[in-house]
């Protein structure tokens, strides 16, 4: 009974209230100083600087990404310090660390050494 006196009277209120009032300037505070967002574009040449399309561009550890257009563009939001990796069929991978002064960038991906290549795969079909 006498603990919801207290209750009712206001003492729990006052020793709440504190509380509650700075718990969301940490929680802005907490926001404010995350890794901010940037926006990282560019244009992705072959080694003969030809434009490359479809050429997959994925922020490492992450399952973001984007493909480069026709022209070789891409755009992509990720933070500071991620790496992105550059990958196509025909070309080896490339991997690039996010800065903030390389928020527009020029890839060119190098040709894949294909007599490297010793495994193939053999799909047959039948039918009855």
């Amino acid at each position: 009974m006498l603990a919801m006196q207290n209750f009712c009277s206001g003492t729990w209120v006052r020793k709440l209230k504190i509380p509650f009032l700075v718990i969301p300037f940490l929680l802005i505070s907490l926001l404010a100083s995350a890794q901010q967002t940037i926006e990282i574009s560019g244009t992705v040449l072959s080694d003969s600087s030809v434009a490359l399309g479809d050429v997959s561009i994925q922020v490492l550890g992450t399952s973001e990404g984007t493909v480069s257009n026709a022209e070789g563009k891409f755009s992509i939001k990720t933070t500071k310090g991620a790496t992105l990796v550059f990958s196509s069929v025909g070309y080896e991978e490339q991997r690039v660390k996010v800065e903030n002064n390389n928020a527009s960038l020029t890839i060119k991906l190098v040709r894949a050494n294909v007599s490297n290549l010793n495994e193939g795969v053999v799909v047959s079909y039948g039918t009855q």
